[in-house]
C-alpha cells in the first residue's frame, strides 16, 4: 500500500474483508447485486492507487469468473449457459475496471501534481529568504 503507516495495512485488511464479504454475498444470491463490488473497488483505487485498483480488479475477476464457471450467483441465471455467464462476467469486469483504473490514474496524477507544487513552493520560499538576506546585507552596506 502507498501509505507508510500501520493504519494503511489495517485499512487494506479491512478493505479485503469487506470485498470478500460482499463477493460471497453476491454469489450466494440470485439477485442482481454484483455491482455492490464497485464501492470497495473504488475505495481501493482512491486510497491505494494503481496497485490497489489492479488488485481489486483482479479479485473481482477471480470471484466473478469462479461464480460464472460454478454457475452460482446472479451471473448464472437458470436459462444461461456457462458462456453466457462468462460473457456477463467479462462485461461487468470491463465496465468496472475501466472506471476504477481511471479513478486510480487521476488520483495518482493529482498526488504527483500536489508533490510538485509543494516542492516548487519550498524552492520559492528558499529563494525569497535568500533574496531577503541579500537585500538586508546591501541595505546594511549602504547605511554604513
Amino acid at each position: 500500500c502507498e501509505t507508510e503507516s500501520g493504519a494503511g495495512v489495517w485499512e487494506a485488511a479491512l478493505l479485503m474483508a469487506v470485498f470478500g464479504g460482499l463477493a460471497i454475498a453476491c454469489f450466494v444470491t440470485s439477485l442482481p447485486v454484483v455491482h455492490v463490488l464497485l464501492p470497495p473497488m473504488a475505495w481501493a483505487a482512491y486510497r491505494f492507487g494503481i496497485r490497489g485498483a489492479t488488485l481489486a480488479v483482479l479479485a473481482a475477476s477471480v470471484s466473478t469468473t469462479a461464480a460464472a464457471v460454478l454457475r452460482v450467483g446472479s451471473l448464472a441465471g437458470p436459462r444461461r449457459t456457462t458462456n453466457d455467464s462468462l460473457l456477463l462476467s467479462h462485461l461487468f469486469l470491463f465496465s468496472s475496471a475501466w472506471g476504477v483504473l481511471l479513478l486510480a490514474a487521476v488520483r495518482s496524477r493529482r498526488r504527483r501534481a500536489e508533490t510538485a507544487l509543494e516542492e516548487a513552493n519550498a524552492r520559492l520560499e528558499e529563494r525569497v529568504a535568500q533574496r531577503t538576506a541579500e537585500l538586508e546585507a546591501r541595505g546594511r552596506d549602504l547605511a554604513a
